[in-house]
């Protein structure tokens, strides 16, 4: 059985792909603690991938993830659309990799 390592997975296309991906372990990731005790995976882990420091308490050990599935929506107000997404993406993906390095 493959593990793979789902953020973003309380909604949307990460939560579509939790069940895309029945029959695999699966960690999920989210910020909502209550909307990831609902759904069907080995592992949850509540953090707000856009805020590193959220991770401190977060972080598992893991011995290995067969695939990781980078998935989480940027809420910004227009205005700052562009440079918004831009830092929610790049902190999304140190968070992300913050995740993998406890490898």
């Amino acid at each position: 059985m493959s593990r793979f390592l789902v953020t973003g997975a309380t909604r949307g296309i990460g939560r579509v792909l939790i069940d895309l991906l029945d029959g695999h372990e699966i960690i999920a990731v989210g910020r909502s603690a209550s909307a990831l005790a609902a759904l069907p995976v080995a592992q949850r882990v509540v953090a707000d991938l856009a805020d590193p420091s959220s991770l401190a308490d977060a972080v598992p050990t893991w011995d290995r993830l067969d695939g990781v599935v980078q998935k989480v929506p940027p809420v910004v107000a227009k205005p700052q659309v562009e440079a918004a997404v831009y830092a929610f993406n790049i902190l999304s993906a140190t968070g992300t990799s913050i995740l993998i390095a406890a490898l």
